[in-house]
């Protein structure tokens, strides 16, 4: 997952992002620790690769919300679905592949989540809070990771997503 990024540490700067930009395209904690020291090193600026939340109209909504034009958000429910077949990809796929994070919830599962982030934990202010986390996954049992998951978020005043 970070060969593209580690391409860095001996050039000036990322090829793909002549901008001097790293993506954050971290699996775990450890792989996003080794991607900062790697940007800081190289004074570079280090970019969460979710880049959904920049879009035009999830700013326009995180604003409505936050001046709370439409009220209190309470429930938030996203899905991002996509239908990968298993016979004609074959289980190297990044979708079903645990060395390239497969599964639905690291390979898609974070946009979904970003979602609700972004309205819940973001434009109403809800950062203190940690939410309760409740969900299951069903996995794919020549690999192991998930063909499906859900993902419940509870926060304290009872605002699901």
């Amino acid at each position: 997952m970070l060969e593209s990024t580690f391409c860095a540490r001996n050039h000036s700067r990322v090829q793909k992002c002549s901008l001097g930009i790293i993506l954050l395209t971290a699996v775990n904690a450890k792989q996003a620790k080794i991607l900062v020291e790697l940007a800081r090193d190289k004074k570079l600026f280090l970019l969460e690769a979710v880049w959904t939340r920049f879009f035009p109209l999830s700013s326009l909504i995180r604003d409505t919300i936050r001046t709370g034009a439409i009220g209190t958000i309470r429930l938030v429910f996203a899905d991002t679905s996509f239908v990968f077949e298993k016979a004609k990809i074959g289980l190297d796929h990044r979708a079903y592949n645990p060395d390239l994070a497969g599964g639905s919830l690291l390979d898609l599962g974070v946009y979904s989540i970003t979602w609700v982030m972004q309205t819940i934990y973001d434009a109403q202010k809800k950062r203190s809070e940690k939410p309760a986390v409740t969900g299951s996954l069903v996995p794919v049992k020549e690999t192991g990771v998930d063909e499906a998951a859900t993902v419940v978020l509870t926060w304290k005043d009872g605002t699901d997503s």
